[in-house]
């Protein structure tokens, strides 16, 4: 990769959301999803406005090109976005390792958990290297009816 990458940690400290991450963060999710899984605009102004929100990312210059939401105050990791153009480079990978360092650190946790579509494989490949296991399916989780798999990880060894 000769592209110079500059990574974020965005916590908000309540109040209206970061206009540049919303932003970016919606244009990466149009990217990454197909409408109707994709989350909404309102649901990540949501998340970058809650301070138990952790959000990392990964610029280059001024496009978000990968990024992890989770949840500080319960160690769930709501999504893994990585551009289809910049995937299979290791980015998910990256964020991942520090979301789960910084889940333990900051948010004291002990576990983390996901929730994965069934037939996302590429998805479950890294998390399953990364120490996570299958707990649990979720049937017509998603919109579009398709189900989802639980994961969990201890974050002992973080």
């Amino acid at each position: 990769m000769t592209e110079r990458l500059r990574g974020e940690i965005h916590r908000p400290r309540g109040g209206e959301p970061d206009g540049r991450w919303l932003a970016a963060l919606w244009r990466l999710e149009r990217r990454c999803y197909p409408p109707g899984l994709a989350y909404s605009p309102e649901m990540l102004a949501g998340w970058l406005s809650d301070s138990a929100t952790l959000t990392l990312g990964l610029w280059s210059g001024d496009l978000l090109i990968a990024a992890q939401i989770s949840e500080l105050g319960t160690g769930h990791l709501i999504t893994l976005d990585v551009d289809p153009r910049f995937q299979r480079r290791g980015l998910g990978r990256r964020l991942l390792r520090i979301t789960l360092h910084l889940l333990r650190r900051w948010g004291g946790h002990r576990r983390t958990l996901c929730e994965i579509g069934a037939k996302n494989q590429a998805s479950l490949a890294l998390h399953r290297a990364e120490g996570f296991s299958i707990i649990g399916l979720l049937p017509g989780y998603y919109p579009n009816g398709e189900d989802a798999l639980l994961l969990t990880r201890p974050l002992g060894r973080v």
